[in-house]
Order: C-alpha cells, then structure tokens, then sequence
C-alpha cells in the first residue's frame, strides 16, 4: 500500500464515528426523497464506518479496578499550547487535579520557566528545553537514569522510573508529530515504531502518555499497540480532550497506555486551560505483586 492511501485510510479512521453518524443522516434524507440507490449506498457505507469501530476495543481493556492488592499512581497529561499564554491557570489546573507525575507537551518559549513554582511540590524534573520539549514532574524521586529513544526526536519526549510502593514504574512521556501529509505520517510511523521497540523490551511496568495525534480509531495506533504490547484504558462513556472548544464532538488523541500488568481505575478529561487540548487524567494501579489482571 502506498504511503498517500495509507495516509488517507489513517485520517478517515479517526473519524469513523463521525463520518457514520454523518452517512445515516444523508441515509435519512434520500429515504424521504426516494432515492432509494443513494439511500441504500450511504447505509452500506456507515454500516463499514461502524465496523471501523471494532478494532478499537482490541488491545483494550474497560477502565476497572485493580484485581489484586495494588499501590496507585495519578498521572496527568497535557499539551499545553505553545502560544498559550494562561500560565498561573494552568499551574493552578494541574496542582488541582493532585497528581503524582505531570507531562507536558508543547512546553516551548517560556513555558519552562512559567512551570517553575510547581517544583515546590513535583521537585523531581526531566526533560529538554527547546521547541516542541515535553516535560515531566513528579512528587516521587527518580530511580534511574534518563533515557532517550533512538529513531524518536529527543525533545518530545522524556522518561523517568519511580517507586510505587515495592514496584518499579517507567513512565514514558511523549509527542507524535501531526500527520497532515504522507511524508508527516511516515515520520510519525518511525516515531510510533521506534518507541514500540523501546517498550517492548522494557523489563519494568511501564506507563506512556502524552500527545499520540491519534484517537483510539486510528489504524497506526492500532498497529502501534499491537507491536508495543501496551494496552488502552477504555472509558465507560465518551471521552474527548481534542479540540478543548468542542469536547462533544472532537475526539481524544490525548492518551495514557499501560502495559497489561497495570490497570487503569479511573480515565477522564481535565478542564479547560487555554489550551487547544484538555488534560487527560488517569488513575493507575500497580501490584503488590503479579498482575491486576483476573486470573
């Protein structure tokens, strides 16, 4: 398949919902008309878009409690905007929401300096300065020593291992480059394959979150979960954090996947602090022992 068709099929993908719902309203109108060809067509056609929806629920599991006794983690994500100038908004925002790891996406110009005082509570900091940094910080010291990803731009993203309970956890933070062009998709396929090939190998929990330009739809994140070997939450109800104006209709590309020993217990939107995208907030359970998984 070439690169432009496979482009196009990843683009309509996120919106197979959408382009569904869209195709039974036009079902409806040419029924009224008596046009029943056309009728027939465009229920055919959102009947394929609904089948689109399937592959979402693979290498998914249901937002649940932990199976098993389990020590917890809040982590949120959030692409900030770079022209986003609510700065005392936002770190107000996210202290309110009282997680134990904060990513940031978009942290360019002065955002690293306007992030500052939240060091009086998340004292432990990684990530590179520069357009396009992803930041993070955390309440819990650091276990390790940085780690970056061949294959993967090294400002966006950033990692960091710390303790939950007894249990060691790799949080990976990172921002997927839009893919508004064949030549943009292929580069954030080698981004997407890069980082499947650095979470496979990792012998410890591992949590990836941040901006994936992807909604749960997306073919390339279907094919990326499947080669990582991480899982997606699955809310109970709808979930938006993209475009923050508009949350009833946009979609979320804003993500926090974990690998199946973890679970996540609760998965939702953040509120609104100026930027184009909502936070994502994931509470997220780590085993004393084995995994949250029922046996």
């Amino acid at each position: 398949m070439s690169e432009g068709i496979a482009w196009v099929m990843d683009a309509a993908s996120n919106f197979a919902l959408h382009l569904s719902v869209l195709l039974a309203i036009v079902y409806l109108f040419f029924r009224l008309a008596g046009r029943k060809g056309l009728a027939w067509a465009c229920l055919a056609c959102a009947c394929l878009g609904l089948g689109a929806l399937l592959p979402s629920f693979e290498r998914s599991v249901p937002v649940a409690p932990c199976a098993a006794p389990a020590e917890r983690l809040r982590v949120v994500s959030f692409n900030l905007l770079f022209k986003n100038r609510r700065f005392e908004d936002v770190r107000r925002g996210l202290e309110a929401l009282k997680p134990n790891v904060i990513v940031v996406e978009e942290a360019n110009g002065t955002w690293p300096e306007q992030l500052t005082p939240l060091r009086e509570r998340y004292p432990y900091r990684r990530g590179d300065a520069g357009w396009g940094a992803v930041l993070l910080f955390s309440d819990r010291p650091f276990v390790d020593s940085e780690e970056k990803f061949p294959g993967f731009p090294q400002r966006q993203q950033v990692s960091a291992t710390v303790r939950v309970g007894a249990a060691r956890v790799r949080i990976v933070g990172a921002h997927f480059i839009r893919p508004n062009s064949p030549e943009l998709f292929a580069r954030r396929g080698a981004e997407l394959d890069a980082l499947a090939t650095a979470v496979q190998g990792s012998r410890v929990p591992t949590i990836v979150a941040g901006d994936f330009n992807a909604s749960p739809l997306s073919l390339e994140l279907h094919r990326f979960l499947a080669a990582s070997g991480l899982v997606r939450p699955r809310p109970q109800g709808p979930l938006a954090t993209w475009p923050s104006a508009l949350p009833e209709l946009g979609l979320q590309i804003d993500h926090i996947l974990v690998t199946p020993e973890l679970a996540v217990e609760r998965l939702e939107a953040g509120p609104d602090l100026g930027s184009n995208h909502l936070p994502i907030v994931a509470d997220i359970a780590a085993p004393v022992s084995g995994s949250c998984r029922a046996p």
